[in-house]
């Protein structure tokens, strides 16, 4: 076999001899013995000489066919078990449906294939397609038909032949372990007789091993585990102490431990309890798992048990490791998060697809809902039931049922999870020796789950390895599943390749154990490969003597971080009082409390700093805006919008006015770090340079210029300013306000760049494209340019045609018959935001007329119009109600009666006074979950500094400074 005909398989390699290597490293002379597949589908025509047998046929008729020889043999090992032998026709029969179910699964590819060919060559009987389709069928269940296919496909054959031999032999284990276990009254003897067995619960694993759930006569039910179970033993010992000694209900499962293998109780899946208890005990749930280092708690792997929620597969505690010399192998930020309860899988869990960044669904037990869609598409089969039925890839639907009670405020769940989980920190803060005395115990030396990689890059794999083109050769097959060494030889060492190898081979997902007091990771019961740094309970014994009451609130807030999708408008609408009339508190009042909430969110922001040289945060991050879900936990990101620029900003601003030094130096690191790398690396400069002031790297050298005036850092200053000149020369097509090119012209008038770079960006917005639809707001439309640009025509005296021809354009997208500013000249509804609402045309109104525009005769009303209907949205800068009161002030001075200030006046001080410090004690809405800057607490901060008028600091929604 030639290295050129597998290298479509591996476009990573950029040359043959670079695969070849590759392949070589792992498997050695593979591929000096592996020959070219023979082609031999033109055997295939015999087909059309089978004559179809009487009777009923179906798709899966070939894999009954196959399996069918083997019904005598488990009429056997069904009628030698006393737990068996009455029911022993009923579970012979469930067992070769099973069988076939998977032949059929394994060889649809092929089949549709055969199918096809035959169509094509006119040599199915019937007179419509239904009838063709039947034909097939029936003739696949004939033996003469298995050997045509199978000779031509002998990959297939071997497959096939290995699927049926592991599944008969787990058959048989099975239920040798349970009728020993019955004899030996290890299980319990209402296990007496069996009446049913649930097949295939769960992936294969270990040669065509599967986990069962076996229905006995009486109505019980045990889950059989093909794998030691000493870890869930453990586990519901180390609950029940727990219980005993907190005072804690959370429900443990029975288990029962084999040789080799064990049975666990079903759990019932009962509703889950309706009131808020059930979140408390999710929050208790939360931090045992936290103390355990437990991973992968998701929608599958905890279900409800007595009306509560209860771990069915503890397999994964302890998985929260350092691999040896992974020190720096993974951000910081990732590591960081990995030692928080985000990992364990039970909060709302958020999973995406890379190559589909509009697809995701919430896994996590705590946000999984039905009628999600999947976010990968997988092999489906199209025109069932026809001769033209073909596979195509399609998204699927997740349908199994939800865990969560329904109907309590997502704030009442919230405040429960978050004190339940307090509760069980706190006492285990408490109670260290003793947790250590019982981790030592119970988990000293017993064997766990080491997920090397995501299942779902093994599913693909096999998936992929079923297409007809691999079934004609085993050899060819191996190569494919050389994939699953991609990028990680040297993460996972080659052997654990070559075992993953294998087992996909038999058809598996690879599977992989750890012991609690070793290093090593064992494949099949042998040690493979040294790959962790130190051993999973000594891992655990270490952080649970690091364990906080810093830790404790970090914890709390990823745990309202994972929330911030979750959370509705009515979690953090503010509520004014009807009337709201003059300001009923002196103004000092609501200067000093303005001062103390700014004060309390800086010294969050900076207690919640990790990391020295590089300083960062994890929590609530949104990347993509226009996807239907864009929050995630996560690591901040380096941007203005939502991310570390954004919260620096605020800090130097905040450090400044409140004469912090501790503020203005974390500010100062964090962007610092931030910069010196983009200035060093062209390349990962232009990688940041999308997004604009939002999104990219221009918001990183703003702020740093900004946090230097502030806080007297010139060295920042000017490493910002070196940045920014870079723009010229990296500018992609956007031009609007938030992140294109008309945001990036106001700051750099702002920031009195050199002249060359601010003319640049003035033709650069002014080259753009007219878009189809045109919008009316700040952020992303009209009133965002002709701010900028009015500002530059201050400034400069050009662009004076082009200016007043974008006027015309935004002054004709008012609707004069409705009476307001629509969101675009496609859309007749208005908004109440400054992105694309009725607040940004106000907004761009003032900030021409601060520019010199004769425009204040159109401020006073609309003014007069935000005051009234734009207030009650949230808390945030970006389409909220902070926001909204920073264009008001600003508007204020240009309203002559007095109600657009009056009415700013009564708003901050509300908000002040009591709006605010409820809210951040709440800590419920979207507002006060996430630490950006234009939606989050830095916001909120920086928004009251403007209000506040102590400082100069630069507006976030114009990028002017304002004092």
């Amino acid at each position: 076999m030639l290295l050129s005909d597998i290298k479509p398989l591996f476009p990573e390699f950029p040359t043959v001899d670079a695969l070849g290597d590759f392949v070589t490293r792992i498997s050695g002379g593979l591929l000096a013995g592996a020959g070219d597949p023979p082609d031999r589908t033109g055997e295939l025509a015999a087909l059309a000489g089978i004559a179809a047998p009487d009777g009923p046929a179906d798709f899966d008729s070939f894999g009954r066919g196959l399996c069918a020889s083997h019904r005598a043999g488990l009429l056997t090992v069904f009628g030698g078990s006393p737990l068996s032998t009455a029911a022993a026709d009923r579970l012979t029969d469930e067992a070769l449906a099973w069988l076939a179910g998977r032949v059929t699964d394994t060889a649809t590819r092929t089949l549709v294939v055969v199918l096809d060919r035959l169509r094509n060559a006119e040599a199915l009987a019937g007179d419509t397609s239904e009838d063709r389709f039947r034909h097939f069928c029936a003739i696949s269940a004939t033996p003469e038909f298995r050997d045509v296919v199978l000779g031509v496909f002998p990959e297939l054959r071997r497959q096939l032949d290995t699927l049926i031999d592991n599944g008969l032999r787990h058959i048989r284990t099975m239920l040798e372990a349970t009728t020993t276990a019955v004899r030996d009254g290890v299980l319990p003897s209402s296990a007496a007789r069996l009446a049913s067995i649930g097949y295939g619960l769960g992936d294969t694993h270990a040669g065509g091993q599967a986990v069962c759930r076996l229905t006995f006569d009486g109505g019980l039910r045990l889950v059989y585990k093909p794998r030691p179970m000493a870890v869930e033993e453990a586990y519901g010992h180390f609950v029940t102490r727990i219980n005993e000694a907190a005072g804690l209900r959370l429900p443990v499962l029975g288990v029962w431990c084999g040789d080799g293998r064990g049975w666990q109780e079903h759990a019932d899946q009962a509703p889950p309890d309706p009131g808020p208890g059930y979140f408390r005990t999710c929050g208790h749930l939360l931090a045992v798992l936290h103390l355990l280092r437990a991973s992968d708690m998701h929608y599958e792997n905890v279900l409800n048990h007595g009306g509560q929620p209860v771990v069915v597969d503890a397999e994964s505690l302890f998985s929260v490791n350092r691999r040896s010399g992974d020190a720096t192998g993974q951000p910081a930020e990732t590591v960081a998060l990995a030692h928080t309860v985000f990992s364990i899988g039970l909060l709302p869990t958020r999973v995406g697809n890379p190559a589909a960044p509009e697809r995701s669904m919430d896994a996590g037990f705590l946000g999984y809902v039905p009628d999600q869609r999947g976010v990968a598409e997988q092999p489906v089969l199209a025109g069932f039931g026809t001769d033209t039925a073909r596979i195509v890839r399609a998204v699927s639907a997740v349908d199994a049922p939800s865990h969560r009670p329904a109907g309590l405020p997502r704030g009442v769940e919230l405040q429960q999870l978050c004190t339940g989980f307090a509760e069980v920190y706190d006492w285990a803060l408490e109670h260290r020796r003793e947790l250590e005395s019982w981790l030592r115990e119970l988990f000293g030396d017993v064997m766990i789950r080491s997920v090397l990689a995501a299942t779902d890059r093994y599913a693909r794999l096999l998936r992929t390895g079923s297409h007809p083109a691999f079934q004609r050769s085993t050899a060819l097959k191996e190569l494919l599943f050389h994939r699953c060494g991609m990028g990680r030889l040297d993460h996972v060492t080659v052997p654990v390749v070559r075992a993953e190898i294998a087992d996909l081979l038999q058809g598996d997902i690879p599977y992989f154990t750890l012991r609690t007091n070793a290093t090593a990771v064992h494949h099949r019961g042998d040690p493979i490969a040294d790959v962790l740094a130190e051993p999973p309970l000594a891992a655990a014994v270490a952080a649970l003597g690091s364990l906080s009451a810093h830790d404790r609130e970090l914890n709390v807030r990823i745990i309202r971080a994972a929330y911030t999708d979750l959370t509705g408008p009515e979690c953090d609408a503010p509520t004014y009082t009807r009337r709201p009339g003059p300001a009923r508190i002196h103004g000092r009042d609501v200067v000093a409390a303005g001062r103390t909430l700014i004060a309390r969110i800086a010294e969050e922001l900076y207690g919640f700093a990790a990391g020295t040289d590089r300083p960062f945060w994890i929590g609530a991050s949104i990347r993509d805006t226009t996807q239907e879900h864009p929050w995630r936990v996560d690591g901040l990101a380096d941007d203005l919008y939502a991310g570390v620029a954004g919260v620096a900003m605020f800090l130097g601003a905040a450090g400044a006015a409140l004469d912090d030094d501790r503020h203005r130096r974390l500010a100062a690191r964090a962007l610092r770090s931030r910069l010196e790398p983009l200035l060093d690396d062209p390349a990962a400069r232009r990688g940041q340079a999308a997004g604009g002031m939002a999104g990219g790297y221009p918001g990183l050298a703003f702020a740093a210029v900004e946090v230097g005036r502030l806080t007297g850092d010139a060295d920042l200053s000017a490493l910002g300013r070196r940045l920014w000149e870079h723009l010229p020369g990296d500018l992609d097509e956007a031009t609007d306000f938030l992140m294109g090119s008309a945001g990036l012209l106001a700051a750099s008038l702002t920031l009195d760049a050199p002249a060359a770079v601010t003319d640049t960006l003035a033709a650069h917005m002014l080259a753009g494209p007219v878009p189809e639809r045109i919008y009316s707001g700040f952020a992303h439309g009209t009133s965002g340019q002709l701010a900028a640009l009015t500002r530059y025509h201050g400034a400069t005296g050009r662009a004076v045609a082009e200016l007043a021809a974008l006027t015309r354009s935004h002054d004709g997208l008012y609707d004069e018959a409705a009476g307001h500013w629509p969101v675009s000249n496609t859309a007749d509804r208005s908004a109440r935001g400054w992105c694309h609402g009725t607040p940004g045309v106000l907004l761009g109104l003032t900030e021409r007329l601060a520019a010199g525009a004769p425009v204040a005769d159109q401020v006073g009303p609309l003014a007069r119009e935000v005051a009234t209907g734009c207030l009650g949205l949230n808390l945030s800068l970006c389409h909220g109600d902070l926001g909204n009161l920073m264009i008001l002030a600003d508007a204020a001075p240009a309203e002559p009666t007095g109600l657009v200030a009056e009415r700013v006046e009564a708003r901050h001080a509300e908000l002040v006074l009591r709006i605010l410090p409820r809210a951040l004690a709440s800590r419920v809405g979207k507002s006060v979950l996430n630490d950006g800057l234009y939606l989050g607490l830095a916001g909120i901060g920086t928004a009251l500094l403007t209000l506040g008028g102590e400082i100069t600091v630069a507006s976030p929604l114009t990028l002017r400074r304002r004092s």
